[in-house]
């Protein structure tokens, strides 16, 4: 809701009014007190579609429909509007609404609440749109874990670990999450050698793959380096 006296003088002052029919739901709505945006939010709406021209829009919340309907006369050539309601006497009325004055391919309604995500901490239509949105935000803000094949929002939750290839006889280092790598170092399933961790090791010298020991310790662990 905009307040500011100044700034809806100004945005008043962009307005250059609805079509016939939108003023007649607009009295319609009023007369039995349907709640919807306000002179001023709609001269804000029609001068930001305007501007950015959006091929989709996302609205939460239909009531009667008249938002969507205003936003559908200002949109470009194409725009597709996905509205959401969950009051369900309020569904029928926007559906007719819609039909009543030819939107019906331009305005979508989908019925229940809109899908909120924990990840990019926005609302979307429905899960699979969400799933998509999470999938992109993850691609370009968190960190893929190689090994769980899993996102993690945190650097610090991934380490590297040494895969042994056994095709190709080599390691290769593929990102870990921290606490597996922990497990499997617990569960013996990997095998820590100074810094590195290694997967499998040779069982004949039980150090890995390519590495000859380099001196004995009285320690845990040896010092190890690699092969020439």
């Amino acid at each position: 809701m905009i307040t500011d006296e100044r700034l809806t003088a100004f945005i008043n002052s962009l307005d250059t009014g609805n079509p016939a029919y939108l003023n007649e739901l607009e009295k319609e709505a009023r007369e039995t007190n349907v709640p919807i945006i306000r002179t001023e939010t709609q001269s804000l709406l029609r001068t930001l579609i305007s501007i950015n021209r959006p091929a989709r829009i996302l609205e939460v919340g239909t009531a009667i429909g008249f938002s969507a309907l205003c936003m559908s006369e200002y949109a470009p050539q194409g725009c597709q509007i996905t509205t959401i309601e969950k009051y369900e006497k309020r569904i029928p009325i926007a559906k007719e609404n819609f039909r009543r004055f030819g939107k019906e391919e331009q305005i979508h309604l989908l019925e229940g609440d809109a899908d909120y995500s924990e990840v990019t901490e926005e609302h979307y239509c429905c899960k699979e749109c969400m799933e998509k949105a999470e999938d992109t935000f993850k691609r370009k803000n968190w960190y893929y874990s190689e090994y769980d094949e899993a996102w993690y929002e945190s650097l610090d939750d991934i380490t590297r670990i040494n895969i042994w290839n056994e095709s190709e006889s080599i390691y290769e280092e593929k990102s870990i999450h921290v606490d597996t790598l922990n497990r499997l170092i617990g569960n013996e399933d990997a095998w820590e050698f100074g810094e590195d961790v290694f997967d499998e090791v040779n069982p004949s010298t039980n150090l890995p793959y390519g590495y000859k020991l380099k001196k004995e310790m009285s320690h845990e662990y040896a010092t190890v380096e690699e092969a020439v």
